[in-house]
């Protein structure tokens, strides 16, 4: 076998040990960037929960947005604590690799909490057409399917399905 191979694999099975994640594959992550993205995200997010808070405050799916955000938030948290912690059990005598492995810990969870930011900001932009275009979402037979439907089918096509629906709903 080539030496080459082996002094790899020696790295990557004492990072194996020493680590739930072998810190030797994971390129070298920039958290303070991270962070500041994650910051500003994050800004901009709780000024859109207010902005839509303050134009509907009785709003429950903004309610449950908001507080499924929080709750994904804190377990991240809790999951990046609890990394760094299992990691403190596991301290080299190098410092140099164990801050390494503590900023890559950090980035992951950074990103982790930037792509929760941009899915719940995309979410929230679908409420805000929901709740400021309430057409577009109606209930009953006049649910949005039948608004998309409407421009491909027939009347002769939508009055056949409409009875049909009305037909079992009796």
């Amino acid at each position: 076998m080539n030496p080459i191979f082996e002094d790899l694999q020696a790295i990557l099975i004492s990072d194996c040990y020493k680590a739930s994640l072998p810190y030797t594959l994971v390129a070298n992550p920039d958290s303070e960037q991270l962070a500041t993205e994650r910051l500003q995200l994050d800004t901009e997010l709780n000024v859109e929960f207010e902005n839509l808070a303050a134009m509907f405050p009785n709003s429950c799916s903004l309610e449950q947005l908001v507080t499924f955000y929080h709750n994904q938030q804190a377990d991240i948290k809790t999951e990046s604590n609890d990394a760094v912690s299992r990691l403190a059990l596991n301290v080299t005598d190098n410092f140099e690799v164990h801050a390494y492995e503590v900023n890559c810990i950090i980035s992951y969870y950074e990103q982790q909490h930037c792509d929760l930011t941009k899915r719940v900001k995309a979410s929230l932009s679908l409420l805000k057409a929901a709740l400021t275009q309430p057409e577009l979402v109606k209930t009953g037979s006049d649910s949005y399917s039948k608004y998309r439907a409407s421009r491909y089918l027939s009347t002769k096509a939508k009055n056949i399905m409409q009875k049909w629906y009305d037909d079992e709903l009796r």
